[in-house]
């Protein structure tokens, strides 16, 4: 299939793993913030105790025992459902047929 010139396929199974790890990559630095407190060191900015690493971590949370919404239970869907077990979030499957996960 060709749009504007640019050839797209789909390759069913190839990069499933690699698709499940950055997405499950992606939703651990939105809980704990990772991204933000990254660049705050880069910029310079001193963490001088637990009082500003609160105020510095402000909106992390943890993870544990969370709803995770997953839309589509293909390969790529079923691997994150299951990355996302056992990192203890509740997956919860919006279409298609949710199989029982172990």
């Amino acid at each position: 299939m060709h749009v504007a010139g640019i050839a797209v396929c789909n390759v069913p199974g190839f990069g499933v793993e690699e698709v499940a790890d950055s997405t499950m990559c992606l939703i651990l630095n939105l809980y704990r913030r990772t991204y933000w407190l990254a660049n705050m060191v880069r910029d310079g900015k001193k963490v001088t105790g637990p009082e500003a690493l609160r105020d510095a971590a402000t909106g992390s949370a943890r993870i544990r025992g969370d709803t995770l919404g997953i839309v589509g239970l293909g390969m790529s869907g079923l691997t994150v459902t299951a990355a996302a077990v056992v990192a203890v979030l509740r997956p919860v499957e919006m279409g298609g047929n949710c199989p029982s996960l172990p």
